[in-house]
């Protein structure tokens, strides 16, 4: 038989409205305590407050311990040279319009990390001296440091000598999973496009990299000194138009080079 909510109440002793009776903490005085079930009345309320208050601060600082720390081991794999980890989007220094457009352009695509992005990129093209690194490198940073995402810097030509010394029998890698290193990164920043010397295999690598991420959906960061058909002809239009679907924009930094300062 089916026991009753009045039977159950009875069995455990609930106390509806609970008993109360004064009782007294050495730490805060008298307070009213509590029985809801049986005989056991509550403790002072202030102190477990104060427990309560005090577990979550550790529970908040061990999560904080454990985000710096993945954030350290996300910057030591992001191959972001030590000498860009100042490198932030706030503190690019605008002296010009061109520049100022160029930040606008990070700071909003730098926050399309924060839901689920669209795999659109971006090719910053402009002459030595004018920061594209630095706020290459700032993108890559914030998305990190705020939305946990991961992101990967590396020049055209070290990611494509890798691809193809997977294929030695001495390698430690295979082929398919050196190509998978850079499509896995929620943003890969490719420096120096242009610069690789284009042989056929060469070409194979960097297409399977940045047609992988096109069908993944995964964001590129193109950076080159050359102009927009220099970038088109060094990578080919097919990977080039890849780029330009979903938004992708090419940002001109198109003032005389010479290395900026921090704002």
């Amino acid at each position: 038989m089916l026991a009753t909510k009045s039977t159950l109440a009875h069995l455990l002793q609930i106390h509806e409205p609970p008993l109360e009776c004064v009782d007294h903490c050495p730490q805060h005085g008298q307070f009213l305590a509590r029985c809801h079930i049986g005989s056991k009345f509550g403790t002072c309320p202030t102190c477990t407050a104060e427990a309560n208050a005090a577990k979550e601060a550790r529970e908040r600082q061990e999560a904080e311990r454990e985000a710096q720390l993945r954030w350290q081991r996300q910057l030591g794999s992001s191959g972001i040279h030590e000498h860009f980890h100042d490198r932030k989007i706030g503190n690019y220094h605008v002296t010009h319009e061109g520049q100022r457009r160029a930040r606008a352009f990070a700071e909003a695509y730098a926050e399309e990390f924060a839901g689920k992005h669209s795999g659109r990129c971006a090719v910053f093209v402009g002459q030595t001296g004018t920061d594209k690194n630095h706020l290459a490198c700032g993108i890559a940073m914030r998305i990190m440091a705020r939305y946990q995402r991961s992101a990967m810097f590396t020049t055209v030509s070290s990611m494509i000598m890798r691809i193809p010394e997977a294929k030695r029998f001495d390698s430690e890698m295979r082929q398919s999973e050196a190509i998978a290193l850079f499509t896995y990164p929620s943003l890969l920043i490719l420096d120096e496009v242009g610069v690789q010397s284009s042989t056929d295999s060469e070409a194979r690598a960097l297409f399977d990299v940045l047609n992988g991420r096109y069908e993944q959906r995964k964001a590129t960061i193109l950076l080159s000194n050359l102009d927009v058909a220099g970038v088109q002809n060094a990578i080919g239009p097919r990977l080039f138009d890849r780029l330009r679907e979903d938004g992708g924009e090419v940002v001109p930094f198109d003032w005389a080079g010479g290395r900026g300062t921090l704002a």
